[in-house]
């Protein structure tokens, strides 16, 4: 998931750290701001930025695994502690935070292999390595164990989460090998092995209002 900062005016910018660990070691110095181009004088001073709101993910690059599907109850709790570290971090920069929840990924053997699941796949794809390396029970512990610990750690006037599993879900179904959203077929009509990328328009349809009702909880 990629994170995203709202600040004053109409500036945002979109930037993706590919999992909560490096969204830890990157989030403060994202949102404190770089020295401008023309600064000569090293070190340059500091920039202060204050943001209203932030809006924060990384659960799907989280729950990957090689092999995959390999998720731990030691596994989860490591993950749970970053994202409270994650959020704390950003509470420092920024008046109000936001997380997106684990969306739902097309489950077939291009995706997801687990012995528990009777997931045969499209032809081609079976005997093949996962390409996502989790299923959608895992992103359903990881965001019922991240929520309850927003709950237990955070303000609800600060804090808030934005249920994009369940917009995705409520659009494609709880388990679903293909969706419009999430299409499993190329642009020339073949099967792809494992497509976990939504179209622009389900972001806008899906997600958005998701992340709207989130955020304005928060801010309205």
């Amino acid at each position: 998931h990629p994170i995203l900062f709202g600040g004053g005016g109409n500036r945002t910018v979109l930037l993706n750290s590919f999992g909560s660990s490096n969204l830890l070691r990157c989030v403060s110095t994202w949102l404190q701001g770089t020295c401008r181009s023309t600064e000569l004088r090293p070190p340059c001073p500091a920039p202060v930025l204050h943001w209203r709101s932030v809006i924060l993910g990384a659960g799907a690059w989280d729950l990957q695994s090689r092999p995959c599907c390999e998720q731990t109850e030691a596994r989860m709790q490591r993950l749970v502690s970053t994202v409270r570290s994650v959020v704390e971090t950003a509470l420092r920069h920024a008046d109000t935070v936001v997380w997106m929840t684990t969306t739902p990924a097309p489950e077939h053997a291009g995706c997801c292999h687990d012995p528990k699941l009777n997931y045969s796949g499209h032809e081609h794809l079976r005997g093949q390595v996962g390409t996502v390396g989790y299923c959608n029970h895992d992103a359903s512990t990881q965001n019922r164990l991240v929520a309850a610990m927003v709950r237990a750690t955070f303000s609800t006037q600060r804090v808030a989460i934005a249920d994009t599993h369940s917009a995705v879900a409520s659009r494609c179904g709880a388990s679903y090998r293909h969706c419009a959203i999430q299409s499993q077929f190329a642009s020339d009509g073949k099967l792809v092995m494992c497509n976990v990328h939504f179209t622009p328009s389900g972001y806008a349809e899906v997600h958005g209002p998701a992340v709207a009702r989130a955020l304005s909880s928060l801010v309205l």
